[in-house]
């Protein structure tokens, strides 16, 4: 259950990350690794429903794969704090 919580907070922090400006979104998208960016270019989608679907997956397996200390030192990296 801890873990879920931990994902959560997670989660809310990434989207409040993106909503702040560009420049978070940039720095974000060059921290996602190249493996899941190329699976994301290589996918051949019938829709704009399946393309957001897919972003979608692309950021929660980037959350997903994030170690507790990694998001917190990425949210400080983030917001100055240290």
């Amino acid at each position: 259950m801890e873990k879920m919580w931990r994902l959560a907070a997670s989660i809310r922090i990434f989207v409040k990350v993106l909503k702040i400006s560009s420049f978070y979104i940039f720095f974000i998208i060059n921290i996602i690794s190249q493996s899941l960016k190329d699976e994301y270019i290589k996918t051949e989608f019938k829709d704009e429903s399946e393309k957001l679907y897919s972003k979608f997956m692309m950021v929660i397996d980037f959350i997903s794969g994030m170690t507790d200390s990694y998001a917190k030192n990425l949210y400080q990296e983030l917001y100055g704090i240290y």
